[in-house]
């Protein structure tokens, strides 16, 4: 009876792997598939923007209209414009938007990304329009005041899955515990309930955040030195001709001063 138990684990185990593998490999066949023939398939005249709508002042549902917000929003409905497309907007968890370029759901990333070395190795990034935006440390004034980075050590900090804060503090923060969450509507409440000691984010986010609450002179902000959000838009890395047109378009914005009101308007 033992012996056909392990048996059976033995097969439902390697059954898992199994389908594990052709899985895999059918994605890896879909991607190929769309960079060889994806192009071809998709509507000219169309502008799919792939974005992550949690993330104010970047990107949120206005409560008003129930529509998309916010700077990268006002952003690429610009570009489109000059590029004479029909804008569709899709919302998507972050984690999963270079998952979407790379099978051709969606044609441009705007959700407030930075550039990196890992992710330029599977997407090709736009010129920068956001540059010098450094990062904050969010907290309560009556539990934490922080005055340099290792104050945050052994304290439980709240950062966003994936985000490039996320990424910061664990390769240059190892010492603080850090407590990974979806969004930062949920890392601010995490902060707010008493779940975390800090949240580290964007000062915009953290300004948007404290905009809405009536009590803000209960929280501390603390920018962290030498560091700063760079903002670009992300395609795929087989689309060179939309991102020659999403880079002209970025340069012309800068020149007539569009890029420049659009920052004024959202607070950049």
């Amino acid at each position: 009876f033992i012996l056909k138990k392990i048996l059976i684990r033995f097969f439902i185990m390697n059954i898992k792997k199994i389908i594990l593998i052709i899985t895999s490999i059918l994605l890896l066949f879909a991607i190929s598939y769309n960079f060889k023939f994806g192009e071809t398939a998709k509507n000219e005249n169309v502008f799919v923007v792939g974005t992550s709508l949690d993330y104010p002042p970047y990107e949120f549902i206005d409560a008003k209209t129930g529509q998309a917000a916010g700077f990268d929003i006002d952003l690429v409905h610009e570009i489109a414009e000059r590029l004479g497309k029909n804008l569709i907007i899709k919302n998507m968890s972050f984690s999963s938007l270079i998952f979407g370029l790379l099978t051709g759901d969606i044609d441009v990333i705007a959700s407030g990304i930075s550039p990196t070395e890992r992710r330029a190795k599977l997407v090709a990034f736009s010129d920068k329009y956001l540059t010098g935006v450094p990062f904050v440390v969010l907290s309560k004034v009556d539990t934490l005041q922080p005055k340099s980075m290792q104050d945050l050590y052994a304290k439980s900090v709240a950062v966003n899955t994936g985000y490039i804060t996320d990424m910061y503090m664990a390769n240059q923060h190892p010492n603080v515990e850090l407590i990974r969450l979806d969004s930062p509507a949920e890392s601010f409440l995490a902060l707010q309930t008493g779940v975390v000691d800090a949240f580290v984010t964007s000062p915009h986010t953290a300004q948007t955040f404290l905009q809405n609450v009536s009590n803000p002179k209960d929280f501390f902000v603390m920018q962290i030195p030498d560091t700063g959000e760079i903002c670009a838009l992300a395609v795929a890395k087989n689309n060179e001709q939309l991102l020659k047109q999403i880079n002209e378009a970025l340069h012309a914005m800068s020149i007539d001063g569009t890029l420049e009101q659009i920052k004024v308007k959202w607070g950049f």
